[in-house]
């Protein structure tokens, strides 16, 4: 209790000051921008789950929730200013679990200030932060961790000369204790970007970093410098373009291990971030996945738009959610990869996620690796951190599901955000050299001509080497040269394309070479047509291999209202492990809209796989996909739709899902609305349902009083459980 108060105590003196700075300085200028949110809430959760042996547990909480945040903003004076605020997470939580009590607290904080001085040409900034987190359980006790950080840029940037920036950061980690966690960051960083010439750009960068971890005695000193040129330019009427650049990076890295418990921490960037919803006919071993750079733009609060949170679940999505790299080649080594979210998780909602890790040569077939250790959420940092046996490839991906219907009724954590993928090789001390030093260099070079004036034909040639010049490692290159043909022919267009490709990416020698044709025709508005084929053939030490696949798609616009959609494909893959492998792939769907107020939309796939190795007996796998959707508003108050779904493989699967919405107040200062949604799924004998109502009324500018009541009941083999909530938070913002 006595610590309840001291944390109190502390963030009320620094808001506080925050507060006094503000009105303070106000007397030099005009009053401070300051805004203020409030956010208390209470919530209400009964549920009771009972086994497969019909054993019943009855469990009760009470949470009162408090959310508050405030900023401030100011000029001083003419290149004078400053914004400061705090954040303020507290959570009281008092439950009851077959007649026996305990509580729960949470307090999260976050007070930061900022003072900038300068304008377009010469500035510097000043920042500090804390954050802290702190547990209190009348089971596991209590616990604080805390993150401090002192920052210091400064920036010049003069007109026709390079631009200049300075940064310092000292970042310390600790609990209060100093039992579980106690380390301390230093960095500094020196760059220079000359980019006045507009073909050209150069930049420097010399860092220095200090990490000390003081419960294993672990010191690491890494001195960094780094130099990149770039050239761009298109000669000829723009017929022909070019670009290179090319890149050195010396580092030294030092370290002491006082202890054999001493971690070395090493990050590995990949270049571009991979996600992917698996939907059908995807699976974990066999799919691609798409670019997503979001996931690593160093950017850990902002979403890449992959939703972990209850609700897809409830909503009857449950396929699972893949998260990924692409490295520049197969020599970087790593065995931890962290997966941010959006918020913080509690220990009962982490343990619920199950992550699996999975690395390919070709962003196609994926081998599953195994995991070296359970994984954790931070305690400060909102991330999972995931940790497997060492691995060397191209391209490495983790899967999860989103948070199951029924694992939690919080509200928040109906939807959770991931924000970044961060890639790391964690080693013992231990088994790293006191003194190393690395130099590696990178080169690019690419060139695009136009044959023909109209573009019709170009051809292409593109070029990557690296070179570690401090270790016997050989080198790792990529070249490809191409030639592509695209020309439009009235209501036809036509496209193909071959190309070699000669790559050693640290597992030797892959010579492919690729070729594509298609072709597409829309002789009608609502009628179009298209036919596609792709091959490729590779060879490396270990053998060649061959792929030839074809593709059409038609899509018929019927009526007003009627449209219809048929796909087929084939493809044959040979192997150099002598596998021979056919696959099948058809697709029909149609939608219906014969009122405005009604859609209906019917899909049906099949798929089907016919594998060759050599004496073994022949397999046959396949599966198929039905869907019916309908989506039916009346008037806009009121929307209601359902879903049917099937699938065979690789176990039978049933799923229905009806849902009903009622807004009777869509305009005015009061919303009011009821929802009824249900799940079958006959393969595991589950049954979900979902039943609820929200009110929200908007009592003045700013001002918004949320209550809202959900019903949840599943059943399935292993037992069945029935959950209410209540929840109801007043919001303001000033």
């Amino acid at each position: 209790m006595l610590g309840r108060r001291r944390q109190h105590s502390m963030l009320a003196r620094s808001i506080f000051l925050v507060a006094t700075l503000a009105f303070t300085v106000s007397a030099f200028g005009d009053t401070p921008d300051i805004s203020v949110y409030l956010k208390p809430g209470f919530s209400f959760l009964t549920s009771e789950t009972a086994d497969e042996a019909g054993r019943i547990t009855r469990y009760t909480t009470k949470d009162i929730l408090g959310e508050y945040r405030l900023n401030l903003k100011h000029e001083l004076m003419p290149f004078l200013r400053y914004s400061a605020g705090g954040f303020l997470d507290d959570r009281h939580g008092f439950a009851t679990t077959n007649g026996i009590e305990s509580t729960q607290s949470l307090l999260g904080s976050n007070v930061f200030a900022i003072l900038s001085i300068g304008g377009r040409y010469l500035g510097a900034d000043a920042g500090y932060t804390r954050r802290s987190a702190t547990t209190d359980s009348s089971i596991t006790g209590k616990q604080t961790m805390v993150s401090e950080t002192v920052s210091l840029v400064g920036r010049w940037i003069p007109e026709g000369l390079p631009r200049i920036n300075l940064r310092y950061g000292r970042i310390a980690n600790f609990d209060t204790q100093r039992l579980f966690q106690d380390a301390l960051a230093n960095e500094l960083q020196l760059g220079a970007v000359y980019s006045t010439i507009s073909q050209l750009d150069i930049r420097y960068l010399f860092g220095y970093q200090e990490l000390s971890d003081k419960l294993t005695d672990t010191d690491t000193q890494t001195l960094t410098h780094s130099a990149r040129a770039s050239y761009r330019d298109s000669f000829f009427d723009k017929r022909i373009s070019v670009s290179a650049d090319y890149s050195l990076v010396a580092r030294e890295l030092r370290t002491h291990a006082g202890s054999p418990d001493g971690k070395i921490y090493t990050r590995e960037y990949a270049i571009n971030g991979l996600s992917l919803i698996e939907r059908f006919p995807d699976e974990p071993t066999r799919n691609t996945l798409n670019v997503n750079q979001s996931l690593i733009d160093n950017d850990v609060g902002v979403s890449a738009n992959i939703n972990l949170g209850f609700d897809i679940s409830v909503g009857g999505d449950t396929d699972p959610r893949d998260l990924g790299g692409t490295f520049a080649d197969a020599t970087k080594e790593i065995n931890t990869i962290y997966v941010w979210v959006d918020r913080k998780l509690t220990e009962a909602v982490a343990q619920q996620f199950t992550w699996s890790v999975y690395t390919s040569d070709d962003n196609l077939n994926w081998t599953q690796v195994a995991l070296s250790g359970p994984t954790v959420f931070g305690a400060i940092q909102n991330r999972f951190e995931i940790t497997f046996e060492r691995v060397k490839s191209r391209y490495v991906k983790v899967v999860t599901t989103p948070l199951s219907a029924g694992a939690t009724l919080d509200p928040g954590f109906r939807d959770i955000n991931v924000t970044e993928l961060q890639f790391f090789l964690v080693v013992p001390a231990s088994e790293v050299p006191p003194v190393q030093n690395r130099l590696n260099s990178v080169a690019n070079a690419t060139i695009v001509a136009r044959l023909t004036k109209s573009g019709s034909l170009q051809a292409d040639a593109a070029m990557y080497l690296s070179l570690s010049h401090s270790t016997s490692a050989r080198p790792t290159y990529r070249v490809s040269e191409g030639l592509t043909y695209q020309r439009q022919f009235g209501k036809l267009m036509l496209v193909g394309r071959v190309a070699r490709d000669d790559s050693d990416e640290g597992k030797g020698h892959t010579g492919t070479v690729l070729w594509n044709a298609s072709g597409s025709y829309r002789p009608l508005k609502t009628l179009r047509h298209s036919l596609a084929y792709n091959g490729h053939w590779r060879q490396r030490e270990s053998g060649s291999s061959m792929v030839n696949s074809v593709n059409i798609f038609n899509r018929a616009d019927l009526y007003d209202g009627i449209s219809l959609l048929l796909s087929a494909g084939y493809s044959f893959s040979d192997t150099e492990t002598g596998l021979k492998q056919h696959n099948f792939l058809s697709r029909v769907g149609t939608t219906l809209t014969p009122h405005r107020t009604l859609k209906l939309t019917g899909t049906y796939a099949y798929t089907k796989t016919y594998s060759i190795v050599g004496d073994e007996p022949d397999t046959n796998i396949f599966n198929d996909f039905v869907e019916a959707t309908l989506s039916f508003a009346p008037v806009p108050a009121i929307v209601v739709s359902a879903q049917l779904s099937h699938r065979r493989a690789p176990e039978a699967r049933l799923l229905a899902n009806f849902s009903a919405s009622l807004s009777p107040f869509p305009e005015g200062n009061l919303h009011v609305s009821a929802i009824y949604s249900e799940s079958i799924d006959p393969a595991s004998d589950r049954l979900s349902r979902r039943a609820g109502s929200s009110v929200r009324w908007n009592i003045r500018t700013g001002v918004l009083l949320d209550s809202s009541f959900t019903y949840l009941a599943t059943e399935a083999k292993t037992g069945w459980s029935r959950s209410y909530v209540f929840l109801t938070t007043l919001t303001a913002s000033l």
